[in-house]
């Protein structure tokens, strides 16, 4: 008896916040005089198969001569069975019925639209049967719960209050005000037992997790025979309330299970990020035998190391820095670098993601010797005393 009382205790306590923030105001507070138009009652649970009736209401209306609405359901939900017009019968006579214009009276699968306004204003005007003013209901909408569970908003999804001179005096489409202010009221149906309401605080998807290990902290508005997770469609792990999970680097999408006693689950999900291991460094470089160029007279040896490869699992990498052996640096995921001499450099690479964390990678590049050169000046030098004393020989040998 205790879970059940506290169970529609809380119900009630749902039904209650949801009425306080069913209403939508455009830019500011309700003053006096403002019009309001609305759907009552502002929130109702019902069972399948329930045939009920949402009133459609006005309220401080002065000098308005045609009203127009569209108001919209989820079809799987509910059915509309009709809807009696109730405004001209109120404020006019049954004898000038027929001196009313209706421009709309349609009843669809999702959505009712009504219109109603004079053929002649002036005439309307001078029999006293316009304009409108006060508050009025205006038409009742009849619902028929097809879903055995299940919620949706009636909700106005076109609204015009016209003057004599057929211009808006309050105009409404697209969800938000062409012209004009007023009050909104929509209405919240529920049907059938409504599941529990999850509110997940913890992972949150404005917070970049820099730990595995994340704490997962929630409520639930009402009792509960069961709840459990599941982290990116995994398996469900049953809990008995606020846990840790642990999860790897990356995106993820958690949700919440949880039913109660009568067995009607509610279901909310969260998507966040964890970036709690260091960005991976990898890198390339060309040529793999890099060959001497004489740049200036002074050999040197162009290499091109490239860092597109390094990556990070949740987020991505803001630096590349290089550290070529030589006491030379660059930035950069691209660079070109000259060494100046052979022999063996450690190049390191250093990558940091958006979190500081910061990966490594060094490899060692051997820098071959330079080519031999012919000394030619050296062999100049030589060559010609040689070729002087052979030709000298040559020709005292000819003279003998």
């Amino acid at each position: 008896m205790k879970s059940h009382l506290a169970r529609k205790i809380a119900v009630l306590l749902l039904l209650m916040t949801v009425a306080l923030m069913n209403f939508r105001l455009t830019g500011r507070s309700e003053a006096q005089g403002l019009i309001t138009i609305g759907l009552e009652p502002a929130v109702l649970q019902v069972t399948q198969g329930e045939v009920f009736n949402i009133t459609v209401y006005m309220t401080n209306l002065e000098n308005v001569f045609g009203v127009e609405f569209r108001v919209s359901w989820d079809p799987t939900v509910l059915e509309c069975i009709g809807m009696e017009e109730i405004l001209y019968h109120n404020v006019t006579p049954p004898e000038e019925w027929g001196n009313i214009w209706k421009i709309r009276h349609v009843v669809a699968d999702d959505y009712i639209w009504y219109a109603y306004t004079w053929m002649d204003m002036t005439s309307a005007f001078e029999k006293g049967y316009a304009p409108i003013s006060g508050n009025h209901t205006v038409a009742t909408i009849t619902l028929n719960a097809t879903a055995p569970v299940g919620s949706t908003y009636l909700r106005f999804e076109y609204i015009v209050l016209g003057d004599p001179d057929y211009q808006p005096i309050i105009w409404y489409e697209d969800s938000e005000f062409k012209k004009g202010e007023c009050r909104l009221v929509e209405s919240l149906i529920l049907v059938g037992n409504p599941p529990p309401v999850i509110n997940i605080l913890s992972p949150s998807p404005n917070i970049l997790y820099t730990t595995s290990d994340i704490d997962l902290i929630f409520t639930v508005n009402e009792e509960t025979s069961w709840i459990s997770y599941s982290i990116d469609g995994q398996s469900n792990v049953t809990i008995e309330g606020n846990c840790t999970i642990s999860v790897g680097d990356g995106a993820h999408t958690l949700t919440i299970y949880a039913s109660d006693p009568e067995g009607n689950v509610g279901a909310t999900s969260v998507e966040f990020k964890v970036d709690a291991l260091p960005p991976v460094a990898s890198f390339t470089y060309s040529p793999e035998e890099p060959k001497a160029e004489k740049i200036f007279g002074t050999y040197k040896w162009n290499m091109t190391f490239n860092a597109s490869s390094s990556y990070d699992l949740a987020t991505k990498i803001v630096s590349y820095q290089w550290d070529f052996g030589d006491g030379t640096q660059a930035t950069g995921v691209v660079v070109s670098h000259l060494f100046r001499a052979p022999g063996t450099y450690n190049v390191t690479l250093v990558v940091i993601d958006v979190v500081n964390h910061v990966g490594t990678n060094t490899v060692t590049i051997t820098i071959p010797a330079p080519p031999i050169e012919m000394p030619w000046g050296l062999v100049t030098i030589i060559l010609i005393p040689v070729v002087w004393i052979i030709a000298l020989a040559l020709l005292f040998i000819k003279q003998k």
